[in-house]
């Protein structure tokens, strides 16, 4: 189990430093485990988000993400869940509100999003992580409050202008006292 740094660069899908953080639960030796995904802190989702992936690779089959605000000033994300828990999954209800699949690299993924207005106490279970598919989550944050980091052309950065954009991107566990 590990944890790969923000900044981490990861060719072919991140060949710019990353703005979110690995969390591995697979092993170094490859071995597919698989662990309970809990609440953080109390936190507010506002979207809960399905992705279906085709085409041959390791990556293939269905996962879902999460955008959650633990105050209004902060916005974090879990993205690549292997599985929602039952009573999460009714809490959110069906996702279909889909874009047009897109093909890249040979694989074909389809995005599905909610909008939701749930409140979650800190150490709910939420889903799993990890497994044959994916070894781990994303888990990725920006604070409105942090001055703007220093890009060469910030107007090209992801959320530009907006207080939650790669701008103001933070370190989500330093946000989080451990249990």
């Amino acid at each position: 189990r590990e944890i790969a740094p923000l900044g981490n660069l990861n060719p072919a899908a991140h060949t710019l430093p990353t703005d979110h953080l690995y969390l591995n639960v697979n092993t170094a030796a490859g071995v597919a485990v698989v662990a309970s995904v809990v609440a953080p802190g109390n936190l507010v989702v506002t979207e809960v988000s399905q992705q279906t992936r085709s085409g041959g690779s390791p990556n293939d089959g269905v996962n879902y993400g999460m955008r959650f605000f633990p105050c209004a000033d902060v916005a974090m994300y879990f993205s690549h869940l292997t599985s929602l828990t039952a009573e999460f999954a009714a809490r959110v209800g069906p996702i279909s509100s889909c874009d047009p699949p897109y093909t890249s690299g040979g694989i074909t993924s389809t995005e599905c999003r909610k909008q939701v207005n749930l409140t979650l106490a800190a150490g709910s279970l939420i889903g799993t992580a990890g497994g044959p598919s994916f070894p781990g989550i994303d888990f990725g944050g920006a604070d409105a409050r942090v001055p703007e980091l220093a890009f060469v052309n910030p107007s090209r950065s992801y959320g530009y202008g907006q207080g939650f954009g790669q701008n103001h991107t933070i370190c989500p566990v330093d946000y989080f006292v451990p249990p």
